[in-house]
């Protein structure tokens, strides 16, 4: 895919969203952000007065009209709703299955070329409770959804399946923005589980770094492809909350074992990279440097 090209893209307001919009508006892309009206924009304010940022607000516009631009060379979806902030069950049906497919099948009739898919390493074996199944379950059902859609060839799928994925202003309800800001406050102690759990750690800046090589390789995908999105190492959650307390040089006594694991707790996952060869990339930064960069996120927020 050359330069100049135009990308339609979901959750631009958020975490991933909206680093791979300043990744592809420095790489001189045109980028159509998907949103709601009532969406945060703190992300996206260093990029407001870019002539190559367009935002769309969903609820105001009607579907067909998101694809009125000169041609739409590919779409990717990165909106999501976990379930950890109070949502609707609705509202996760909606975000997770019912407007991305939406969203496919009017690629499809509008031709274009191809549509990149954030997707989680979680499954349904895992326990979750109420909402985060939802979750995991609607996001799952999409990727079906889509493999019926595709089945004519009329637009590349490109299924990016990312591991633990971690950085500066991700999500505070997640367990590392969660950790280093208790540890950051001094709280008296933090339960955790016994912290065996095994995860592939993908600083963001990688993350957003394989949707554009995704997206620079098109043309050597097959129609649907699927990339695992990590490091191919994994570190256990205890390894790495005594790396955040080092760097935090925290006085919080870590209560291992205080809190159960989850029924089917998923002990071990790691991305298998080989794949990615495909599209020329491979994660760069290491767990000390993404640990780094994170803390002093946070730290610069007290």
């Amino acid at each position: 895919m050359s330069k100049k090209s135009t990308i339609l893209l979901t959750g631009g307001t958020g975490f991933l969203g909206s680093k791979l919009a300043k990744s592809l508006l420095g790489h001189s892309y045109r980028v159509v952000v998907l949103k709601r009206s009532s969406s945060d924009l703190h992300r996206l304010q260093d990029l407001l007065d870019d002539p190559n940022l367009n935002l769309i607000n969903i609820d105001q516009t009607e579907a067909t009209s998101w694809f009125n631009f000169d041609q739409i060379d590919a779409v990717i979806h990165t909106a999501t709703a976990y379930g950890r902030s109070r949502e609707k069950s609705a509202d996760i049906r909606l975000a997770n299955l019912q407007f991305p497919t939406k969203l496919l099948k009017l690629a499809i009739k509008k031709q274009v070329p191809a549509f990149l898919n954030a997707d989680t390493f979680f499954n349904l074996r895992i326990r979750f409770s109420g909402q985060e199944r939802l979750y995991v379950k609607t996001k799952k059902k999409f990727l079906t959804n889509a493999l019926l859609l595709i089945k004519k060839k009329e637009i590349k799928f490109i299924n990016l399946k990312i591991e633990q994925m971690y950085g500066p202003d991700d999500n505070p309800t997640k367990f590392i923005p969660f950790i280093i800001k208790t540890l950051l406050q001094n709280k008296p102690s933090v339960a955790l589980t016994c912290g065996k759990q095994k995860r592939d750690f993908i600083f963001i800046d990688d993350v957003a770094r394989a949707f554009y090589s995704a997206l620079l390789h098109l043309k050597t995908c097959n129609h649907y492809q699927e990339f695992a999105i990590g490091t191919g190492k994994t570190y256990a959650i205890r390894e790495v909350v005594e790396v955040i307390k080092k760097i935090t040089e925290s006085s919080t006594i870590l209560n291992w074992g205080a809190l159960p694991y989850r029924q089917n707790e998923l002990m071990i996952s790691c991305a298998d990279i080989k794949k990615n060869e495909k599209i020329h990339w491979q994660a760069k930064k290491s767990l000390t440097y993404g640990l780094k960069q994170t803390v002093d996120f946070y730290w610069k927020q007290f």
